[in-house]
């Protein structure tokens, strides 16, 4: 039986899992960007630190990361 999909609140131990995802999904927008994308720079243990970082899971497996970005006028995503 498999795992039932969840969305979480991401942890320290989740920031390994959230690099690869990430990577996964903007590598290949080097050759079309022609430098290194945003989500490919940034240091993703600050992020899960600092920010409001929910995780979407199936069957056991990470599928998709949400970044959210409190600030004074909006909210950032």
């Amino acid at each position: 039986m498999s795992a039932p999909a969840q969305l979480r609140r991401a942890r320290a131990t989740d920031v390994a899992a959230v690099n690869a995802l990430q990577h996964a999904a903007y590598a290949r927008n080097r050759t079309v960007l022609g430098l290194e994308p945003l989500p490919l720079t940034v240091d993703y243990a600050t992020i899960v630190a600092d920010y409001e970082v929910w995780l979407w899971e199936e069957d056991g497996a990470l599928e998709g990361v949400l970044i959210l970005e409190m600030r004074a006028d909006d909210l950032l995503i």
